[in-house]
């Protein structure tokens, strides 16, 4: 609204609650496409709240990518967005994360035992081939005929470890005393915090000097 100007003549309030008000012209919306990308992403990324029960990111993320070409578009290209991991959405969702995520930290979280063990498998197949992104990872199974968990960590000549991984969590499983032993600060030189819940330890862990936290749950 604008408001026409007193005449110079007047100096009472009266004058004042007399102008004529008219109408502003109705001004130009402006749509969330003409955002900058980089303020867009940040803005989808702010939308997750930070302690949200996991897996919460993708689920998130997939519904964000529904509202439209544009924003799906947006989401595709943005690598933080997909840097949660999970079984549970399946392979193809699974695939495009980490294939989304590109450099990006990964947050991975396996679960095992629900579905055929070809699936579980291939998913963890898929997941270590990324394991130098690994930040975090939760590895729940869900029948003790899995056994020895080695199978899910990056252990062993030329495996590589998980260079950037902080954080381990792991449920329902068997660690031979061949495999703890290879849970050392070569294969996960800045893990600080290991979690064991309901974990069959069959020896002592390698050298792990720079652990913060050890945890065992029965």
């Amino acid at each position: 609204m604008e408001v026409d100007p007193v005449p110079s003549s007047s100096n009472t309030l009266l004058d004042y609650s007399t102008t004529q008000v008219v109408p502003s012209p109705l001004r130009s919306t402006r749509s969330i496409h003409d955002l900058p990308t980089e303020l867009l992403e940040r803005i989808l990324q702010l939308s997750v709240p930070p302690h949200a029960p996991r897996p919460y990111l993708i689920k998130h993320t997939v519904k964000l990518r529904r509202v439209c070409k544009y924003w799906q578009r947006i989401i595709d290209g943005c690598p933080t967005l997909w840097s949660e991991v999970t079984f549970e959405g399946g392979l193809d969702l699974l695939s495009k994360s980490l294939t989304n995520s590109k450099d990006a930290g990964l947050t991975v979280k396996c679960l095992l035992g629900l579905g055929s063990p070809s699936r579980d498998s291939k998913a963890m197949k898929m997941v270590l081939e990324h394991a130098k992104r690994w930040k975090s990872l939760d590895i729940t199974i869900w029948i003790k005929n899995y056994r020895d968990v080695s199978a899910y960590l990056p252990l062993g000549k030329g495996a590589g470890g998980a260079p950037i991984l902080s954080d381990m969590k792991m449920y329902n499983t068997v660690i031979t005393p061949e495999t703890a032993s290879l849970i050392c600060v070569d294969a996960f030189p800045r893990l600080k915090s290991l979690q064991l819940v309901d974990v069959t330890l069959g020896g002592g862990f390698g050298s792990l000097p720079q652990l913060e936290e050890l945890s065992l749950i029965d």
